[in-house]
């Protein structure tokens, strides 16, 4: 029974060594990478320093410039007063189909077309390849995506099955 307990006394000193000698190989990788850690954490400290001093010059240069005087308004032409005209007609105040039905058109995009005269369905469904670059730089929308989206497709089908016609 002697024997017993010490062989298993034995197995466990032998366990505690075995443990604290991986612990320690262990700790010793650890600590490599974390030199190399300290290096990239200081390196990023100086950087935001730097950006710091950079945006606080730049926000007192801003600070002292002079305000802008504004243009004295030029008075509208008669014409141009009496109806102001978009891409497309007269700027509208809601679109007349709800546009944000089309994948890819949202609320913002919506009263953006809007303000262009872009209000229905079959608008979009018959845009022309110029249609499409005009509406692109007067909405600033990502390139394309008009075309990637199938805005026109969309539009077609939309006018289709809410008034039973071709657009």
């Amino acid at each position: 029974m002697g024997y017993l307990f010490v062989q298993i006394l034995l197995c466990l000193l032998l366990a505690f060594l075995l443990g604290l000698i991986i612990g320690w190989l262990l700790r010793g990788a650890r600590r490599a990478d974390c030199d190399e850690c300290e290096e990239k954490l200081s390196a990023a400290r100086a950087r935001i320093v730097e950006l710091e001093r950079d945006l606080s010059t730049a926000r007192s240069t801003v600070a002292a410039a002079p305000a802008p005087t504004p243009p004295a308004p030029t008075p509208p032409p008669a014409a141009a007063a009496a109806a102001p005209m978009a891409l497309f007609g007269a700027p509208a105040e809601a679109p007349v189909d709800d546009l944000k039905v089309i994948s890819g058109i949202g609320p913002v995009i919506e009263k953006q077309l809007a303000g262009i005269g872009v209000t229905t369905y079959r608008q979009i469904a018959n845009f022309t390849e110029e249609d499409v670059v005009r509406v692109n730089k007067a909405i600033e929308v990502f390139q394309g995506r008009i075309e990637r989206e199938e805005w026109i497709p969309q539009a077609a089908r939309l006018h289709r099955e809410k008034y039973n016609t071709e657009p």
